[in-house]
């Protein structure tokens, strides 16, 4: 059961949503293929997704920026090297809007499609790992219902940059 306070879900800071019963979401992130070949658009999705049994608002915007600036995703890209690759992306955006607010019927999903090739050089031949990040600390907009405030970390995504064939 997802407690409340004044009838709005509490608002929980957690470095996981997995498995947690007091966290009403989840963020998830999913690659299309496994293999990309060298120069191939690399494609994630990001999902957060509604777990609980009550409608729940959240900001659905999914800004995609560095963890030091306005963002709801940060990502975190390992080279098959073991080194994390630096965000290149110049990304320059104000505060989320009302029409960022979605309300989440119980188990619906908002998502975006993420060209990781926008955000990062992928030059290296190999194993790439991928840990994203959802955070939300907007309330939301004067007479309009509170946002779902916290931090969820994702699952890991693990894909290969292969050679030109």
């Amino acid at each position: 059961m997802l407690e409340k306070e004044n009838n709005l879900p509490v608002n929980v800071h957690s470095r996981t949503g997995k498995n947690n019963p007091r966290i009403p979401l989840r963020f998830e992130i999913y690659a299309d293929r496994s293999e990309y070949v060298a120069g191939e658009a690399i494609l994630l999705r990001a999902l957060l997704l509604n777990l609980s049994s009550d409608d729940l608002v959240v900001n659905g915007r999914l800004l995609v920026n560095r963890p030091e600036d306005i963002h709801e995703v940060s990502l975190t890209v390992t080279e098959p090297n073991g080194k994390k690759l630096p965000l290149i992306a110049r990304i320059n955006a104000g505060k989320p809007q009302s029409t960022d607010l979605r309300t989440l019927a119980p188990f619906e999903c908002v998502g975006r499609l993420l060209h990781l090739q926008l955000y990062y050089r992928l030059s290296q031949r190999g194993e790439y790992t991928v840990h994203a990040e959802y955070s939300n600390s907007w309330k939301g907009v004067k007479g309009k219902s509170t946002p779902w405030i916290g931090t969820l970390e994702s699952n890991d995504v693990k894909f290969a940059v292969v050679k030109k064939r």
